[in-house]
């Protein structure tokens, strides 16, 4: 299930199921099972494994130009997992602003 505008997913999990009327504790333990899954908490595992296919293929770190080009064809689903996502840059749910960041200035 995908939140819109109900924040990140464990905060959308904790939110419904604690408006069941259920004990906090199930509400927290639904919201930190929320986070197990690889497009939230476990998102870092991706990018690790990311990272680890990035230092394989990248010859020079310094080349601007060689990285944009292979975060591009990550884009366009050419290389590494072909999915078109660029791991650990950002949240789905941040598609125009980043409302945290909003927050803090």
């Amino acid at each position: 299930m995908r939140s819109t505008g109900g924040g990140n997913n464990s905060t959308f999990t904790v939110r419904v199921t604690s408006s069941s009327g259920t004990d906090t504790y199930s509400s927290i333990a639904a919201g930190i099972g929320s986070l197990k899954g690889p497009l939230h908490g476990g998102a870092n595992l991706s990018v690790n494994d990311m990272f680890k296919h990035l230092k394989e293929n990248i010859k020079d770190w310094k080349d601007v130009q060689e990285i944009d080009a292979y975060l591009m064809r990550m884009l366009n689903k050419e290389v590494y997992n072909k999915t078109g996502l660029i791991y650990g840059i950002g949240h789905a749910v941040y598609t125009i602003s980043d409302p945290p960041a909003r927050a803090g200035a």
